[in-house]
């Protein structure tokens, strides 16, 4: 039985602190968003800082590479960052790309709400098992 989105959020207690929200959950494909607030979201720069924009694509690709029926975990990533925001909502995209029986590969774009790209990202998942671990009879 896979997780539901409500699962998944409770789960994430960071993202929860940064105000991400999980707006869709399927297989390979998640979206993630966020209301910029300056007082928890700016680097020194007054710029949204390049930490949550990378923790709100994370926690898209976690969330594309776990809704399906097993356990996932990043085993590798990387963000391009294309350009800055301050204020509004930032949204992250994920979609899986390619994968094989234990490796999903991943591409999430993080856009403004006027649809600007602000960074690219890419995350690999290794798949740890065929059933959820938190699905197992418990003594």
């Amino acid at each position: 039985m896979s997780m539901t989105a409500a699962e998944f959020e409770a789960r994430d207690r960071l993202a929860g602190r940064l105000g991400i929200r999980l707006t869709r959950f399927e297989p390979g494909h998640a979206v993630t968003e966020m209301d910029i607030r300056p007082e928890h979201h700016h680097n020194g720069m007054g710029m949204l800082h390049g930490g949550v924009i990378f923790t709100l694509a994370d926690v898209a690709f976690a969330a594309a590479a776990n809704a399906a029926e097993y356990n996932a975990v990043g085993v590798s990533c990387q963000i391009s960052y294309l350009r800055a925001a301050r204020a509004g909502r930032v949204v992250a995209t994920a979609r899986v790309r390619g994968e094989s029986r234990r490796l999903g590969h991943y591409e999430v774009e993080v856009r403004d709400e006027q649809g600007e790209l602000l960074a690219v990202f890419q995350g690999a998942a290794y798949r740890t098992s065929a059933g959820r671990a938190d699905q197992a009879p418990r003594s």
